[in-house]
């Protein structure tokens, strides 16, 4: 009777100290974004390398790292594409944290590429074609002529859309200051994130 008595006082001292431990515990949590254009990036990882704790980043973009306890920690965003972010995090209330992130793209083509290109008098405007090469009409190629602008297609493989709008938009502004709004008349429909 004793040793049944001892056993229960045991597990029942044991669950509250396991729960008493975990109440200054809190729950890290977020949404991770492309700076570029502010759309979630699904399906990256954040963790707490200090502590062996990781999660996923939904489709949304939303995060959450749960039973963080107190202390001083790195949290790193890390995801296909873009450069992995540490941030320094300090947990030391019961609150928990709220940690947004804007990620940035690790593609060569962005408005700095956009920037030297015009410089260069060398501007582009890129589309994707997929698996079926791009065709070029009569009309198509009297336009690179006015305008100065080539037109260039990325196949199967483009970096990511985002920052292909990103080098598009440079462009947009380029020709809107030079010429006006009216080359937006005869420029081709499948040119990325361009919006007649």
């Amino acid at each position: 009777m004793h040793s049944k008595i001892f056993q229960i006082l045991f597990y029942i001292s044991f669950f509250v100290s396991c729960y008493s431990q975990g109440q200054d515990n809190v729950s890290i949590h977020g949404f991770v974004k492309s700076e570029i254009n502010d759309k979630p990036i699904p399906y990256g990882r954040v963790r707490i390398g200090q502590l062996g704790l990781w999660t996923f980043v939904n489709s949304a973009g939303w995060y959450k790292l749960e039973n963080v306890p107190p202390g001083k920690y790195t949290v790193s965003f890390i995801s296909e594409g873009f450069i992995t972010k540490d941030t320094s995090i300090s947990v030391d209330g019961p609150h928990d944290l709220k940690l947004d992130l804007a990620m940035t793209s690790k593609s060569p083509v962005n408005a700095a590429l956009a920037e030297r290109d015009i410089q260069l008098n060398t501007p582009r405007l890129l589309h994707i074609t997929g698996i079926v090469s791009a065709s070029y009409s009569f009309r198509d190629h009297r336009f690179e002529k006015e305008y100065g602008v080539k037109y260039y297609s990325y196949g199967c493989v483009s970096p990511p859309e985002h920052c292909l709008i990103e080098y598009n938009r440079i462009i947009f502004g380029y020709l809107d200051n030079k010429f006006g709004t009216r080359w937006r008349n005869y420029v081709r429909e499948d040119i990325i994130g361009l919006k007649k």
